[in-house]
């Protein structure tokens, strides 16, 4: 996807800066936003997306809709674990205070905001898409929240623009308590068209045997993987599909070691 770097109508010297050097890190061009609209920036840049940094915020505009950074479904996730009523995710993963975590998919970071909450420890999420990992990694620095847990909870968070794969291949061995994939749904459940733009920006490549293999010999504890529950994928990886969530369209899968 084209993409191309500019600021809010209203923009400050710092936000400049840092739409300037976003654009160097993504290798993309810098468009002045003088007065221009965002219509006109399309027909004359001819790009798929505009990333807009606008006072402490990053987003990404395309023709028909955007996406950011926001703490999301986080929120209510962490509510439910205070009030001692679960989350299938920490579920699955078993996992407790002290316990590291690698996202090796973590695209706008809610399942790593919820791990970081309850492992207390540093998470590392792994994104292939520079866009998204740098505007996801630039609201877990800056994002303010009501709630200081959350805050806490993004901070810790380590975030890496790479291919999983390849940095897994920088591992030592059993160096990570669990390791959790959230692929792009084979078969997408939502037709919200915000998802399917966050989709045309995301990797859409499926897991592979090969990094399944090589992240067992990295994992302590387990493996996780989040899919549609009639996903195929849960067999074809050796994933054993985990009870709960009756009815719900998502499913968790778990190789225990």
């Amino acid at each position: 996807m084209k993409l191309i770097v500019t600021t809010g109508r209203k923009s400050r010297e710092s936000d400049l800066k840092l739409a300037i050097d976003s654009a160097q890190k993504l290798s993309i061009n810098f468009h002045p936003r003088l007065d221009d609209s965002f219509e006109k920036i399309f027909r004359d840049s001819n790009v798929d997306g505009i990333l807009v940094v606008n006072r402490n915020s990053m987003r990404l505009q395309t023709p028909h809709d955007e996406f950011f950074f926001h703490p999301s479904l986080a929120h209510v996730r962490i509510k439910n674990l205070r009030e001692g009523r679960g989350d299938r995710m920490i579920d699955a993963m078993k996992l407790k205070s002290g316990m590291s975590v690698l996202d090796c998919t973590l695209g706008l970071g809610a399942d790593s905001i919820v791990a970081s909450f309850v492992s207390q420890t540093q998470v590392v999420g792994i994104e292939s898409s520079p866009a998204i990992a740098l505007i996801v990694e630039h609201g877990f620095q800056n994002f303010s929240d009501e709630s200081p847990a959350i805050i806490e909870s993004m901070r810790r968070i380590k975030v890496i623009n790479m291919n999983h794969k390849q940095y897994l291949e920088t591992l030592e061995k059993k160096s990570v308590d669990v390791i959790y994939f959230d692929p792009m749904f084979r078969h997408p459940i939502t037709k919200s068209q915000s998802i399917g733009t966050f989709r045309s920006f995301a990797n859409p490549d499926p897991l592979d045997l090969e990094t399944i293999e090589l992240a067992k010999s990295i994992a302590r504890c387990r493996i996780i993987m989040k899919e549609n529950s009639r996903s195929l994928e849960f067999a074809r990886l050796g994933f054993q599909i985990l009870s709960g969530g009756k009815y719900s369209s998502v499913a968790y899968g778990a190789i225990e070691l």
